[in-house]
């Protein structure tokens, strides 16, 4: 319950919504106003030569959303100090945690491109999180972050059921389905440092048709 309130109770009503870090950060658009007073923190993603990580179109962002993760986190590792036989919902619940938790990344991957991954088996102190990176050198390009979104969808595919028959708020398989498709299609067009598509990896657009 507290991972699935978290998507609602953002805080901020633009973390993580896509018409600030879409088009405004691309320049498509202008938010308009009374006037510049109007405009802060907007302002600085449309002309981006003032923009930092204290903004707080990104600083509440980051904030907001390892918050959601943390939770998700937390619920996974409380998951599995039970058995099948003591709660029957068990896999059904994981999938639907990793699922929220998929997501989040996956809409903070479209913002930063890099991120730390932050799981259930880090340990909880400070200084474990901390050395997280944002950025693996040893990978060499940012597929081994999809990969990791990817799986969580998958798995939340394989113990989500087809249809929520009673609590119509919660995740299903196809929601699953539907986002692991989507997550393979920008895996598929792969990019060098620069955002520039180098390949376009054909097994992973056929991979994306059969969930679809």
């Amino acid at each position: 319950t507290a991972a699935y309130s978290y998507i609602p109770s953002l805080g901020y009503a633009e973390s993580l919504n896509p018409w600030i870090h879409g088009s405004i950060r691309a320049d498509d658009a202008y938010k308009g106003g009374g006037g510049l007073g109007d405009q802060y923190p907007w302002a600085e993603m449309e002309i981006f030569s003032t923009v930092t990580a204290h903004v707080g179109n990104n600083d509440g962002v980051w904030f907001h959303a390892y918050q959601g993760i943390s939770r998700c986190n937390t619920a996974l590792r409380l998951l599995d100090k039970v058995t099948e036989e003591e709660y029957p919902k068990k896999s059904e619940r994981i999938g639907e945690v990793k699922f929220l938790r998929a997501w989040i990344y996956y809409r903070i991957k479209l913002l930063w491109k890099y991120v730390p991954i932050i799981d259930e088996k880090i340990e909880l102190t400070a200084a474990a999180h901390e050395l997280v990176p944002n950025r693996v050198k040893e990978e060499g390009n940012d597929l081994y972050l999809w990969d990791f979104i990817l799986n969580d969808f998958k798995d939340a595919a394989e113990t989500l059921p087809e249809k929520q028959e009673r609590e119509l708020g919660r995740v299903d398989q196809y929601a699953a389905k539907a986002m692991a498709a989507r997550t393979l299609l920008f895996m598929a067009y792969e990019q060098d440092d620069k955002h520039q598509v180098i390949n376009i990896n054909k097994s992973r657009l056929e991979e994306a048709l059969s969930y679809i």
